[in-house]
């Protein structure tokens, strides 16, 4: 574990390049950020880190946008009758998501008004979120530092540390968990756009095939790049 951990810059160059490439070259514009100025909605972040899940980003975005018109709150959708829901869900496929999502609004709702979960720990207790899930929500909404470990951030930093172990070990998620909380920013006011950075350059950048290693902001902290290997992890 020593070896991985003197593997990190103490300075955090991944972590501030990392934030710098975010803010000048990761997605813009997402239906589910706020405009300037206005409040972020938990709602709109959780719905599309489960609409998201298992559904290309485009695809995804398309029907966050339709979704949104129809419940265009939590408590809308907590009122609705669960057939309605899913046939607002019709293509997007693993409809247990859709359920979850339906019976978790019904939970935040209870007892006559809206209660969203204030961090990662609580978001989990509802159904249908893990912990990568509950740590990006937490991180969007009121910037608590949890390091997210979902299928890009693993791929990233497998190759960042030229990690081996089998892809959903625990040996291989205890090695990432302890790497990313290294990786955190210092301020908490960074975690959004760290936690969107991370996740684009996954989706952008390091990709499963034929990453853009070239235009990676990262790639000098890169150990399998450094020594030509990318694809080996």
């Amino acid at each position: 574990m020593s070896k991985i951990l003197k593997n990190i810059h103490s300075d955090l160059a991944f972590t501030n390049n990392l934030i710098n490439w975010g803010k000048s070259f990761g997605r813009k514009n997402l239906p589910w950020n706020p405009s300037y100025g206005k409040k972020i909605d938990p709602y709109k972040v959780w719905l599309s880190e489960i609409m998201l899940q298992q559904t290309q980003f485009r695809t995804g975005v398309k029907y966050f946008e339709r979704f949104i018109k129809h419940f265009p709150n939590v408590k809308n959708l907590a009122e609705s009758e669960i057939e309605t829901v899913l046939s607002f869900w019709s293509g997007l496929g693993y409809y247990a998501r859709a359920k979850n999502m339906h019976k978790a609004a019904k939970i935040i709702c209870s007892g006559g008004k809206v209660n969203f979960p204030k961090s990662a720990s609580d978001w989990k207790k509802l159904p249908g979120i893990g912990f990568s899930t509950a740590a990006a929500i937490s991180a969007f909404t009121v910037n608590e530092k949890q390091p997210i470990m979902d299928a890009n951030v693993i791929r990233i930093v497998a190759r960042q540390h030229k990690l081996i172990e089998r892809i959903g070990s625990a040996k291989l998620q205890k090695k990432i968990f302890i790497i990313c909380s290294k990786h955190l920013p210092k301020s908490n006011s960074d975690m959004p756009i760290y936690t969107q950075s991370i996740m684009d350059l996954g989706a952008l950048i390091c990709r499963p095939k034929e990453p853009l290693c070239d235009l990676c902001p990262v790639s000098e902290c890169c150990l399998s790049f450094l020594e030509g290997k990318v694809g080996n992890y």
